[in-house]
């Protein structure tokens, strides 16, 4: 639930309209232990790229099309 959560906050914050979802596919098995650094990297990193390549032309569309305005200029 805490990344619902987090999605609904950044919905909240930015806008409903700005926010995607980025979701691997199915992540398997237990929890990873906060100290198992290398199940964390033998797991996550191939998810991780997996999901950019089914997800990532969908992000690019919604966020890349134009260069974001400077700082203060956004009021």
């Amino acid at each position: 639930f805490q990344s619902l959560n987090a999605q609904g906050q950044a919905a909240l914050l930015v806008g409903a309209d700005r926010v995607v979802r980025v979701t691997p596919a199915s992540v398997a098995g237990e929890p990873i232990a906060l100290d198992d650094w290398q199940r964390s990297v033998d797991e996550l990193v191939p998810a991780a790229a997996s999901t950019l390549r089914r997800q990532g032309e969908e992000v690019a569309r919604a966020f890349l099309r134009q260069p974001a305005p400077p700082c203060g200029a956004v009021r």
